[in-house]
């Protein structure tokens, strides 16, 4: 019995392992590509921010329209998934993009959208459309 008892609790622990594992890879594919954030306080704003997730390298791409002047800024940083709905991203060291070095929260994501929220009741968030 007591056999038994063991040989189900390895089987269980495997089990969760798998799932686990291959529900983070699902996350990860659904991740992968081009997102356009949208300010959800001005949606005709004519600046936008691309961000890039390309196997654990995080690419945002800035454009801010000034008058007739449109500069362009890169963002390099990285990212990690953890577990299903965790995001922690890194690496980033100038200007305004160090905000994002943080552990986020995937809220949504599905195949045309993805939302990530951050601090006490996800008081700070990002809304993207895949492009």
């Amino acid at each position: 019995m007591k056999n038994k008892t063991i040989t189900i609790f390895f089987y269980t622990i495997f089990l969760l392992l798998f799932f686990s594992a291959g529900c983070k890879k699902i996350t990860e594919n659904k991740l992968e590509g081009s997102w356009v954030a949208v300010d959800v306080a001005d949606i005709t704003d004519p600046n936008y921010e691309e961000w890039t997730f390309d196997d654990g390298n995080l690419k945002i791409n800035q454009t801010i329209h000034q008058d007739t002047i449109v500069n362009s800024y890169i963002f390099i940083g990285s990212y990690k998934v953890k577990g299903l709905k965790k995001l922690d991203i890194s690496g980033f060291t100038f200007g305004t993009s160090t905000v994002y070095n943080q552990n986020w929260e995937i809220s949504t994501l599905t195949k045309n959208t993805l939302r990530i929220v951050h601090g006490p009741k996800g008081l700070t968030f990002k809304e993207f459309y895949k492009k």
